[in-house]
């Protein structure tokens, strides 16, 4: 079972690492669009 949870929560962890690293690159971004 505890496997199970594990291959249940490894794509949520993911996900919210690829929207921190798109959240980052916006910021990064926002500056030079906004000029």
């Amino acid at each position: 079972m505890q496997y199970a949870y594990i291959f249940l929560l490894l794509p949520f962890k993911s996900a919210n690492i690829w929207c921190l690293f798109f959240v980052f690159k916006f910021i990064l971004v926002f500056p030079y669009i906004y000029k």
